[in-house]
């Protein structure tokens, strides 16, 4: 298993707390991290726009069978990479992604999948759009579906997500 190092910037924090003021329903997840709170002491809580990306990602990166007593749970999408890099296995893998997206996120509504392969780097490029439901404002993240086994992890991006193993995905909380 790979880092994950998602931090809670001022800006981000400063963006939650005027929707929350302006009574917009914020969206908390525990931050996976486990991460303690600087003066309440509390375990952080991911909030907004990264408590669905991360949630989103988890979808993504869960097998089926995966989760307990939740055997639909997932995607299924480590399957696809191991077939030929085709414009059918990139359809395949959109449509999967927006099933499992839609099928186990409700608090976003699905504007666009899309799906690149990238036969050099062995792996598929999936940009996401969605939107959350209590927000007008569509957002955005890439993840990197690959078969390597490398890690990567930039200072200069401390927002990417990197797993290692048999497959590799980069998330872009950017």
């Amino acid at each position: 298993m790979g880092t994950l190092n998602v931090g809670h910037n001022a800006e981000h924090d400063k963006r939650i707390e005027v929707l929350e003021n302006a009574g917009f329903k914020i969206h908390r997840d525990l931050d996976i991290t486990f991460g303690k709170h600087p003066t309440s002491g509390d375990i952080v809580l991911a909030r907004g726009d990264i408590a669905i990306k991360r949630s989103i990602r988890n979808i993504l990166f869960t097998d089926f069978g995966e989760k307990l007593f939740q055997p639909g749970y997932g995607s299924g999408i480590k399957w696809l990479l191991f077939e030929p890099y085709s414009p059918i296995t990139e359809q395949r893998l959109i449509r999967m992604c927006t099933e499992a997206i839609n099928n186990w996120e409700p608090r976003c509504d699905l504007i666009h999948v899309g799906a690149k392969a990238d036969p050099d780097r062995n792996g598929y490029k999936i940009d996401i759009v969605f939107r959350i439901t209590s927000q007008i404002e569509p957002l955005e993240f890439t993840t990197w579906l690959s078969q390597t086994t490398e890690t990567t992890y930039t200072p200069e991006h401390p927002t990417n997500i990197t797993e290692a193993g048999t497959t590799a995905f980069i998330l872009d909380e950017a």
